[in-house]
């Protein structure tokens, strides 16, 4: 049997209904993926803020304060071991300083825009402990030095380790 043109404009007409019934029916949520919900706190159609660890103000403040985090890390090491043994040394004297030197850089970072405020509010705390460590170890009284250092679930290091828990989920922007 031939096939003639009108035979041929049924078939071609046939499948353009059916191709619009298939992209009908995927565009109403039948068999379609659906579109993801827009992320919280952000209004469709913008774009999220950038992870504050992208803010070029914060990645300057920690390259400037990478030099002082060294030596905090370092004397809160020797100073640690010297709380442990019940001793006061020059140890104490330097955690002291190197925790003001942080101390003071915090409010610069908290003045940078795209959360540094959150940032220095994470790591305030937990220095302020350090201070007091320091100042009870400088006192002789290494009782309380010990009490307040305490270990990886209470005291200053319990706290600094969450601080920076929460400083690693603010700059990666909650992801």
């Amino acid at each position: 049997m031939p096939v003639t043109n009108k035979a041929l404009k049924r078939s071609a007409l046939i499948g353009v209904v059916v191709l619009g019934v298939l992209v009908g029916s995927a565009g109403s949520g039948r068999g379609a993926t659906p579109l993801p919900a827009p992320q919280a706190g952000v209004q469709a159609g913008l774009v999220p803020p950038p992870a504050p660890g992208t803010v070029p103000g914060i990645q300057r403040w920690f390259l400037d304060i990478e030099k002082a985090r060294v030596e905090f890390n370092d004397v809160l090491y020797r100073a640690e071991q010297d709380v442990a043994a019940g001793r006061g040394t020059a140890n104490c004297a330097a955690l002291a300083r190197a925790a003001d030197r942080i101390k003071l850089a915090l409010p610069k970072l908290g003045a940078i825009a795209g959360g540094g405020a959150a940032i220095a509010a994470a790591y305030g705390p937990p220095i302020d402990q350090f201070a007091a460590v320091a100042a009870a170890c400088m006192q002789g009284d290494s009782t309380t030095a010990r009490t307040l250092l305490g270990n990886s679930t209470t005291g200053a290091i319990a706290a600094y380790g969450a601080a920076q828990e929460t400083v690693d989920e603010l700059l990666d922007g909650g992801a």
